[in-house]
């Protein structure tokens, strides 16, 4: 899910609908949007209770979504990062490595075993 999709599915989802809470965290922490300690830490509670939410197990209370829905939306540290390949050329599924010519973007989260950050990442570039 893109970070435009996210804060569309928050514009649409009410503040007592526990099933939509729950897929708006996990989207954010399954895509790399942001971490569970950055969510614990900005509302004053720990990791468990961060997995809880993600998980459905537990939400908190209706008017405090109200608050977090808000965070979420004015926070501008969202990783920017690609979550997709994002190669002009990519190999084959099948490739065996070695033979071919393809451009493989140093960013490609599934070309390479460590990509490389982008470089306007609030969160992951070294600026």
């Amino acid at each position: 899910m893109k970070r435009e999709e996210i804060l569309d599915l928050i514009d649409k989802t009410s503040q007592d609908d526990d099933a939509g809470f729950q897929k708006i965290i996990s989207a954010l922490l399954n895509g790399g949007f942001i971490r569970v300690m950055d969510l614990a830490h900005a509302f004053g509670t720990n990791f468990i209770t961060i997995e809880g939410w993600a998980s459905g197990k537990n939400a908190p209370h209706p008017v405090m979504r109200k608050h977090i829905f808000q965070w979420i939306r004015e926070w501008k540290y969202l990783c920017t990062c690609p979550k997709k390949c994002d190669c002009e050329n990519p190999p084959p599924k099948n490739w065996d490595g070695k033979s071919g010519a393809y451009h493989v973007s140093e960013m490609c989260p599934e070309h390479n075993l460590v990509p490389r950050p982008d470089s306007n990442c609030p969160l992951h570039s070294s600026r």
